[in-house]
Parts: structure tokens; C-alpha cells; sequence
């Protein structure tokens, strides 16, 4: 059995026999990643998943530490009930008040890419029996990652696993088909607005534009 031990990690993830896997996806619990979820479990593909649990210990909480911690929350129910191994990586970060949407990529959170393609890298070199890295992506590109943050990723997975294994099967698809993809009874715990469902915010529109419901 291979541990991942280069990140502290619970117990019961430790004992995860990732070398039973040929896959791993970087889940966030959103509507393409958990798209993606279904679809690959529906395939037989034998793959875990794993989320970056941002914990953000200090209040006070605005409104992005809350949607991080019930993405967290729903993305472990999302998990159970499509019947995928979950893996949590902590990453105690700072709290993100401090964000101001007038900085460069804001609404791309490019810090979480670069993590995502870090965690799936080391994935890889660590469980060389893990072949495909999967992540969510649409056709219009505007919940995921830009053409040039996926370049760098891809970039960053050849340097360290040999070759390039990053995949998004679904990128041919809109956020609606992807939508469509999903459990109705999980449907309801994809998360995506910042501020419970305030209508207004770009992952708001995205959803509502989609012809999506927001909750």
C-alpha cells in the first residue's frame, strides 16, 4: 500500500490503498467537477478525489470563508453519495477578507490552480499506477481554468510525472449538459455562489445563464 506522505493527513485517509486507483480528480464539489464525479463513476473508472479543504480558523468570516466551509461540507456529502473516496487536503491558509476584488485574477482564485496541479503531480509521482488526472472544465472556459493557467498546469504535471496526465473529458460540454449529468438527489448540494445565493455574483450569473437553478 502507497501512503501520501509528503501532506498531514487524517488517519483514514492514510489507509486509502491508492495504488488500487488509476485515477484521481481534483474535486471542489462545483457543477463540472461534480459532473465529472458522476460521469467517471458511471464509466467504472477507478479513481479517488480529492478537495482542497481550506480552513480559515480566525474570524470574522465574510462571506468566501462561509462558502469555502459549506463547499467543504457538501463536498464530502457529494462524495458518499456517488461512492467515491474523498481525500481532504488541509490547507491552513490565511483568511480571505484580505482579497480585494480589484487584484489581478480575483475570480480565477489562481492560487487554488496552482495547488490543484501540485496535488495532482504528487499524486502522480507518488502512485505511478495513477495515470489519468482529471479536473472539471466546460466549453466556455468561465468556471475553471483560462487556456493559459492550463498550459502552466500542464506544464507543471510533465515536469513532475514524465508526461502529461491531465484530462477533462467533459470540456466539450456546457455547464447545462454538465448539470444534466448530475444525481437530482445531488443536485441540490453543489454549492457554487459565494454569499448563500445572492443572484448577483459572477458564479450566480454563470449558473443563471446556464439555465441552471441556484439552489
Amino acid at each position: 500500500m502507497t501512503k501520501m506522505n509528503y501532506f498531514p493527513l487524517p488517519e483514514e485517509v492514510q489507509d486509502i490503498p491508492l495504488d488500487d486507483y488509476t485515477g484521481a480528480l481534483a474535486f471542489s464539489g462545483g457543477v463540472e467537477s461534480t459532473a465529472l464525479m458522476a460521469w467517471l463513476k458511471s464509466k467504472g473508472e477507478k479513481f479517488v478525489a480529492f478537495n482542497l479543504a481550506i480552513s480559515l480558523p480566525k474570524p470574522p468570516y465574510g462571506p468566501i470563508e462561509i462558502w469555502l466551509a459549506t463547499q467543504r461540507i457538501n463536498a464530502k456529502k457529494i462524495a458518499e453519495k456517488i461512492g467515491v473516496p474523498l481525500i481532504e487536503l488541509d490547507m491552513q491558509m490565511t483568511n480571505l477578507n484580505t482579497v480585494r476584488p480589484e487584484q489581478p485574477n480575483y475570480t480565477k482564485y489562481s492560487f487554488q490552480r496552482w495547488y490543484i496541479g501540485w496535488y495532482l503531480g504528487l499524486l502522480s509521482v507518488y502512485n505511478p499506477g495513477i495515470e489519468n488526472l482529471y479536473y472539471g472544465l466546460n466549453n466556455e472556459d468561465t468556471s475553471a481554468i483560462d487556456p493559459e493557467m492550463r498550459a502552466k498546469l500542464e506544464s507543471v504535471i510533465t515536469i513532475m510525472a514524465g508526461k502529461n496526465k491531465l484530462k477533462s473529458p467533459l470540456e466539450h460540454l456546457s455547464k447545462k449538459e454538465q448539470w444534466d449529468l448530475i444525481p437530482a438527489d445531488v443536485q441540490p448540494l453543489v454549492v457554487t455562489c459565494f454569499n448563500k445565493v445572492c443572484g448577483v455574483c459572477f458564479k450566480c450569473l454563470e449558473r443563471i445563464n446556464a439555465g441552471i437553478p441556484l439552489e
